[in-house]
């Protein structure tokens, strides 16, 4: 994403080459990764990073939000992800909070985010249609499959922007969660896929509760890969124990570890998975056909009421919520406290005080763009 000073950046990232570089194959002077496309089942081998995971535009043709993202956000985070695939791991819980802010931006700037809050707003959308077509005997077949879009293409620019933004304001109810690195020492190596950051709730993995999904539930755990040899982890520390005691960095011996956060990778894939070595694809080729298109997390609604109001008024209320995915395997990486077990039974917010904050923030940012 970086550019000159004066310069338009047309091919704009929605995963950093930065971080992409972690995958690098090694050959030449130019980084370079391998790719799988899942959506055509075909392997690409060799290609320059600069020239993946991207979009012409894909922000802005300003390039305001470009370089928003590539000082503030990348830059930052950039520094301190080198220090940590360099065995420099002092800073990883001092209360910095560049990585937290860049691991929740890149949560939110992809292609698959994007769809993702489209889906979110279209699960509204189709409640609404649906009650128009009831009330009005307007037979529509599958009120469902109605969507809304953007309008054209600098529409959907702006909306992806302020998705990427959203994201740094999430950053701000996650700087409670503790971070823990777990270092490869398998044959088999981590990939990358073009949705990087995955998360999955392990205390609530039973729990059925429409707010399930939320970042600021207890039991948040967020996984991102740095590189084919380096995972890092941000997670709930009242909830869960990671690796030994008093560390924060775990050596992965078990391939069903690397498995675990591999599958996630190609679960949260919207169309490419990266790798380093060619001896991977085969491995690769195995997790898209077991595990492309089957979400940890789907938007879902359900109609709640209808009720008669005053001068033959009709009021209708429905409900758009989240579901997560029950894996049935854990990895061995991670435990839940003793202490917090009997907090499974329950939905609860880690803080709620921050929650509501963070809400009144996002809806001002929101009316202001």
């Amino acid at each position: 994403m970086f550019s000159m000073t004066g310069q338009t950046t047309k091919n704009q990232h929605y995963v950093p080459q930065f971080l992409l570089g972690g995958f690098d194959i090694g050959s030449g002077d130019t980084s370079r990764i391998n790719i799988f496309d899942v959506q055509r089942n075909s392997l690409r081998f060799d290609q320059a990073v600069k020239e993946v995971f991207s979009q012409n535009y894909f922000y802005d043709k300003d390039n305001q939000i470009e370089k928003l993202l590539s000082e503030q956000i990348e830059g930052p985070a950039s520094e301190q992800i080198s220090k940590l695939r360099n065995g420099d791991f002092t800073s990883l819980n001092s209360g910095d909070t560049r990585l937290i802010k860049f691991i929740c931006c890149q949560n939110s700037r992809t292609v698959e985010a994007r769809q993702d809050a489209l889906n979110f707003i279209n699960a509204h959308f189709g409640e609404i249609v649906s009650d128009l077509s009831r009330l009005n005997n307007l037979n529509i077949k599958r009120p469902k499959e109605f969507r809304i879009v953007p309008k054209d293409k600098d529409s959907m620019r702006s909306f992806t922007a302020v998705q990427a933004l959203s994201g740094v304001i999430d950053s701000k109810g996650m700087e409670d969660l503790r971070f823990h690195l777990l270092r490869n020492e398998t044959s088999k190596e981590f990939v990358i896929s073009d949705h990087p950051v995955t998360r999955y709730n392990w205390l609530y993995r039973d729990l059925k509760d429409p707010r399930i999904g939320s970042l600021l539930a207890k039991g948040v755990q967020l996984f991102m890969p740095l590189s084919k040899d380096l995972y890092l982890c941000a997670y709930d520390s009242k909830i869960y124990k990671y690796g030994s005691k008093a560390c924060d960095i775990s050596r992965v011996r078990d391939q069903n570890d690397v498995d675990w956060l591999n599958q996630l990778q190609v679960r949260s894939a919207c169309s490419f998975i990266g790798f380093s070595g060619r001896a991977m694809q085969n491995h690769v080729r195995g997790l898209a056909a077991n595990f492309n298109g089957k979400k940890i997390y789907s938007r879902e609604s359900e109609h709640l009421y209808q009720e008669d109001i005053a001068d033959g008024n009709i009021k209708t209320g429905h409900m758009v919520y989240t579901t997560q995915m029950k894996l049935l395997k854990t990895p061995s990486f991670v435990k839940i406290l003793k202490k917090a077990k009997p907090l499974v039974e329950s939905f609860q917010e880690r803080d709620p005080d921050v929650s509501q904050a963070l809400m009144m923030l996002k809806r001002r940012f929101h009316k202001a763009s």
